[in-house]
């Protein structure tokens, strides 16, 4: 007798099964199929094609589109690519002068001419993802017939082409000459569309009327020997949902070479759920063989711990430890402890799906296969009378029966969604998925032009790049590097050890990320630390010696470079809108950020990197922005208010094109080791990487210039190397302007202070030139066209905007910025922080959207995870830099405050966010919508957050820089002007009181580490304190406006606190939303539809007084019966107890009671559903009322 399964056997037994289950549906067969679909311009046909093909049992490899939607590219596919034309719909280049007028202000001229809208064109493609990108290209006809026709060519194999045409003869607009002389052009052609025209060659004989232009058709396409492949009078049309009689035709055609004939293996005319009407889909199968894309990422997941700690033991095994004397050694130890991982990777670590693999079906529920009887029921009918009318039964039905299995497939995803982020903590994998929802589809690049030349081969494509990215600075064949510098005898060098502990090590294997894309030697970081005991002695006796000697490794210098999309990008066919990431060994990560630890130390301890470069450990964006706030806000104080100039210079390629000789040259004037130099140059030198462009990969080649982008010791370095720009900047001196140079990594920014805009100017060219003396010696080159120049504007004053600029070639014709974005933050000229509100208004809509996507109002993930994603991604993009340029406090102490409209801007926006967070609907009061979520107001948060980062800066370097800068020939009363001396007293409050903390507590060792997390505790306090004011603030507004009427939130006698959030733990979407109505009174009764004018009168239907959530819960006698059932599983008939303690089962109860369409589905999933309940009982249940009790288990 066999044992019974635990329930992680019965898990792992499941799981197999449905792997072995994907297996099989993975092996589909070679045909190639094509379909022909007319979406008549309707999104919700491409909602039903896109759902069918998900569930269909053939693989829909190409689908040939007509009569598109505007929307398509906003609906994902995610098994195809979508080829649609032109390239970016959106950006349409103004042809001439009054292209970019507009008729109501004729002499206004678009400033920007990528600003027109231009249609999407006619037809397109669905091209399944597991067909190679680099083995179809695509033609939009550019003659007569532009927008109207396209061509697919597909690679077959090296000697076979297909064309595959696709055409819509939308209103006949299609010249049928020019069409024939490109669709029968390659003898290999197929050819698909909605011709719109009537002819006996593919009507049959009944076709009476017959146009000119299907004469020309038919015999243009006898003449090249195509032939069609549906049957001659199938009807492909109908203007209703009978495919016979007199308002059926055949429009929609499928012709073939006769080349192509021996392989076409069948056709058919599937039935698609919203396509019984119009234009049917014709199906044709191919009996042709294509390349596919093969699986090449590897799930770590999956693998087995043990097997792969077995595997990667008995490989390491036989290396040993033999003594690593020299770089040889070193190199051949390195490649041989990384191959040690491919036995394991290829035979223990699984790879991921296809790409477009047919995903395993799950199988519908009850409800869902009860409405698909009635469809199929209901569609016979319909095809027995040969006529169909709305006014008919089944028509009815049958559409009732769509939307219950549209409301359950929306129901099941939402379900998934919430049991997924409940059992496997999955909460942000599923908001990333749907940020990806909102992306737009794009177009593969076909062509890159760069320099008037266009490169639409692979090779090409990839040689532009290269160029674009290292001007002559990458070979085919490996280069011998140059000397490195010579060292100057005399130099004394630092000291840095170089000793290197297995804890060190060990701790960052532990605290390697995962995730992480691998390197060229798929070794990613899972694997690493899977087999952490085993690979731990190798990887140290590696390491150390690296370090000794002074040596990278070449098992660790070949790359994969990825050209990825940069966002909003006008033109992606430019070199300039790609950004390359290199991915790099991951082991070879490791000790780069062993090293990186080294030079960071050494660069923090002695000071070797400027005080004005940020970007370094301790120096983040805030202080930055803070360094130049600083100095406007000190120009501002004095008796005679000075103005401010700032420049922002863009360094072209930055990393890409670093000389490394120069920054040798420089490292060794630093002062580094000798060791750290024999590293770097190493870590520099004989690097090789290949470069992947979605769908295809080049061959391998050399870079002999530049830092490679993605290495944790990039970052440092490139600091290093652009030292010497802040410090030309600095040594700029001027008796009128004061120069302040500043820089964060590769931007840099020069303030110029002044009298006067014009005397700023000059010292900002002179101070320019001398950078670029610099930047001519080194190889650096500045890209003069991408300077932003602002001058900010002192607060009531009266000076005129100023339009000077610098003389700085490539600056002549522009004007001075508005408003520039610095490090994030958009920083306006009258720093009033209005432009950067809105800024933040427009990214947190974006990340709101993106997770309105995972979400509804009555289903979906809960309101508990959805306050956590609030919190960790929305909330900080409205904090970013806020240490810098929230400016909020004492009115009399602080000057130059945030503007109270613009305060209001930044209430709003937290409001509209937790709104969407919890459900509560548009009219309900910022106020109670914080509490009930318990999530202090954004202006607390905001001074929470800016006062403790000014509070653990206080007497730190930096700190006293800045007021060194303050002082300077000011007076007491006008340094206390100042607006960060006036934020500096909360601030010093707070570490005193931190201080004091500490002491108290008797600890022994009052650390840095210690003191700060006795701020954040003190900071949290003082914001509970404060959100506990205003609330009672509130609560007394309200009584004073309306004395007589108190919410159940308002009554609440706890007030503020996180037992309101405790109240919503365990709650459904649907549940917590109805208590949150319940409990603010803002929700769909009758009260507020009056409000809203969506209703006559508030009054109840049982006459008795207003529809409130008490009335309704404790008067109403229409709801007498049902309220028994309500006080007996409470046990009460308290009305605000009955909305706090145990408040699912309040929320159920108004769920199936209240009787709000929103929650009709909802009421589904009630503890007290019942079909009765929400149906008169005087009133006799209609057909449809029958079937809905039916199909969801209830019929007596």
């Amino acid at each position: 007798m066999e044992e019974p399964l635990s329930k992680g056997q019965k898990k792992r037994r499941k799981a197999q099964r449905r792997k072995e289950r994907l297996t099989r549906l993975m092996d589909s067969p070679s045909d190639l199929g094509i379909f022909r679909i007319n979406v008549k311009a309707a999104p919700s046909r491409i909602q039903s094609l896109k759902n069918w093909i998900h569930d269909c049992d053939h693989r829909v490899d190409i689908a040939c589109l007509q009569d598109i939607p505007s929307n398509i590219r906003a609906i994902q596919f995610p098994d195809h690519i979508l080829a649609f034309g032109p390239n970016n719909p959106e950006l349409l280049p103004a042809r001439d002068e009054e292209q970019g007028k507009t008729k109501k202000r004729k002499g206004f001229q678009l400033t920007n001419p990528y600003l027109e809208k231009q249609k999407l064109h006619a037809v397109a493609y669905l091209i399944h993802k597991s067909i190679p990108i680099a083995d179809w290209d695509l033609e939009f006809h550019d003659d007569v017939n532009f927008g109207l026709a396209a061509t697919l060519l597909l690679r077959i194999s090296d000697e076979q082409t297909i064309a595959i045409h696709n055409v819509h003869n939308q209103l006949k607009r299609v010249k049928i000459s020019d069409l024939l002389q490109r669709v029968t052009a390659t003898g290999q052609d197929f050819l698909v569309g909605d011709f719109n025209l009537h002819h006996p060659s593919w009507g049959g004989d009944e076709v009476t009327t017959i146009e000119p232009q299907a004469i020309e058709l038919a015999n243009g396409l006898a003449q090249a020997g195509m032939e069609l492949l549906t049957t001659r009078g199938f009807r492909t049309y109908a203007r209703g949902k009978c495919f016979a009689g007199e308002f059926s035709s055949t429009i929609d055609l499928t012709y073939a070479s006769s080349s192509l004939i021996p392989f076409v293996r069948e056709w058919q005319s599937p039935d698609v759920p919203g396509f019984e009407s119009d234009h049917r889909v014709i199906m044709t199968t191919l009996n042709l063989e294509i390349n596919r894309v093969p699986s090449t990422y590897y799930m770590w997941k999956l693998a087995k711990p043990d097997k792969l700690r077995a595997c990667v033991g008995d490989s390491l095994k036989p290396i040993g430890f033999p003594a690593l004397t020299s770089t040889a050694m070193i190199d051949n130890y390195a490649r041989k402890v990384v191959q040690a991982f491919g036995p394991a990777i290829e035979t223990l670590v699984p790879l991921a799906s296809p790409p477009g693999s047919k995903r395993p079906k799950t199988r519908p529920n009850l409800a869902t296969q009860r409405a698909q009887n009635l469809v199929r029921l209901a569609e016979e009918r319909e095809r027995n009378s040969a006529v169909t009318r709305e006014s008919q039964q089944h028509f009815k039905v049958k559409r009732f029966a769509q939307n219950v299995i549209r409301k359950e497939r929306s129901a099941s995803f939402h379900r998934m969604l919430s049991q997924d982020i409940a059992k496997r903590r999955r909460l942000y994998f599923w908001a990333r998925r749907g940020a990806s929802w909102n992306k737009k589809a794009l177009m593969p690049i076909r062509q890159v032009t760069a320099d008037k030349l266009t490169h639409r081969t692979p090779d090409g494509m990839a040689g532009c790049f290269r160029q674009a990215m290292w001007p002559d600075g990458t070979s085919d064949e490996q280069q011998v590097p140059p000397d490195r510098p010579s060292d100057d005898s005399e130099r004394v060098p630092f000291v840095v050890s170089q000793d290197l502990e297995k804890s060190e090590v060990k701790s960052l294997i532990a605290r390697a990320p995962s995730g992480k894309a691998a390197g060229p030697d798929l070794l990613a970081y899972e694997g690493m630390k899977m087999a952490q005991e085993e690979l731990l002695p190798y990887l140290h006796h590696l390491f150390a010696p690296c370090l000794k000697l002074g040596h990278h490794p070449a098992a660790f210098k070949q790359a994969c470079t990825v050209m990825l999309r940069k966002a909003g990008m006008d033109d992606y066919e430019q070199p300039k809108s790609w950004r390359p990431v290199a991915l790099l060994p991951c082991m070879g990560k490791l000790l780069e950020k062993i090293f990186t630890y080294r030079l960071k130390q050494l660069a923090v301890e002695h000071n070797l990197l400027p005080n004005v470069q940020f970007g370094t450990p301790g120096k983040c964006t805030t202080k930055a922005l803070q360094y130049l706030l600083n100095n406007v806000y000190h120009a501002w104080t004095g008796k005679f208010r000075r103005l401010a100039t700032l420049m922002g210079l863009d360094i072209t390629g930055a990393y890409d094109r670093v000389e490394r000789v120069k920054l040798m040259k420089i490292l060794q004037e630093t002062g580094l080791p000798e060791w750290m130099l024999s590293f770097i140059w190493s870590f520099l030198t004989d690097r090789s990487t290949d470069m992947r462009l979605p769908g295809f990969t080049s061959s391998s080649f050399w870079v002999n210039m530049g830092i490679p982008q993605g290495s944790p010791l990039s970052p440092i370095l490139f600091l290093f190397f652009s030292m010497p720009i802040v410090g030309v900047a600095s040594e700029y001196t001027n008796s009128r302007v004061k120069i302040y140079p500043f820089a964060y990594v590769d931007d840099t920014y020069l303030l110029a202070v002044s009298n006067d805009y014009e005397d700023n100017c000059k010292p900002l060219k002179e101070c320019h030139d001398r950078i670029m003396e610099w930047a001519d010696s080194v190889g650096v080159s500045f890209s003069p066209h991408k300077y932003h120049v602002m001058h900010f504007s002192p607060p009531h004053g009266k000076i005129d905007p100023s339009k000077l600029m610098p003389k700085i070639p490539g600056l002549e014709g522009k004007e001075p910025e508005r408003s520039m974005i610095i490090l994030g933050v958009k920083v306006d000229h009258k720093l009033n922080w209005r432009k950067h509100v809105e800024e933040v208004r427009a990214k947190a809509n974006t990340k709101m959207n993106d997770i309105a996507r995972i979400c509804d109002t009555t289903a979906g993930i809960d309101m508990i995870s959805l306050r956590q994603l609030y919190i960790t991604t929305v909330r900080p993009i409205i904090s970013h830099g806020c240490g810098a340029w929230f400016i909020y406090g004492d009115q009399e102490k602080v000057k130059f405050q945030i503007p109270n409209t613009v305060l209001g801007s930044l209430v709003s926006i937290q409001n509209q966010c937790l709104k969407t967070v919890t459900g509560a609907l548009y009219r309900t009061t910022g106020r109670t919508v914080n509490k009930e979520a318990y999530v202090e107001d954004i202006l607390v948060y905001l001074e929470r957050v800016a006062t403790l980062q000014r509070a653990r800066a206080l007497d730190t370097p930096d700190h006293e820089r800045l007021r060194r800068i303050r002082r300077q020939g000011r007076t007491p009363a006008q340094f206390e002007l100042h607006p960060y001396h006036g934020l500096d007293y909360p601030a010093r409050s707070l570490l005193e009181r931190a201080n004091e903390s500490c002491r108290d507590r008797k600890a022994s060792n009052m650390s840095l580490n210690m003191v700060r997390k006795a701020m954040t505790k003190i900071a949290k306090q003082d914001a509970e304190e404060m959100s506990r004011r205003i609330w009672s603030r509130h609560l007394e507004d309200c009584y004073y406006e309306n004395p007589r009427y108190r919410s159940a939130a308002e009554m609440d006698k706890a007030g503020w606190g996180p037992h309101n959030l405790q109240r919503y733990r365990g709650l459904s979407r649907a549940q917590s939303t109805m208590l949150i109505q319940c409990r603010t009174e803002f929700i769909a009764l009758k009260p507020y539809l009056c409000k809203i004018k969506a209703s006559d009168t508030p009054i109840c239907d049982c006459g008795a007084g207003p529809e409130t959530v008490f009335h309704v819960f404790i008067q109403c006698e229409m709801l007498a019966a049902a309220r028994i059932d309500l006080c007996t599983a409470l046990g009460h008939k308290d009305f605000y107890r009955m909305l706090s303690e145990k408040p699912e089962i309040a929320a159920d109860w108004a769920i199936t009671h209240f009787d709000i369409p929103h929650f009709d589905y909802a009421s589904l999933d009630s503890r007290f559903d019942s079909v009765e309940s929400s149906t008169s009982a005087s009133q006799p249940l209609n057909v449809l009322d029958e079937l809905k009790a039916w199909i969801y288990g209830r019929a007596t």
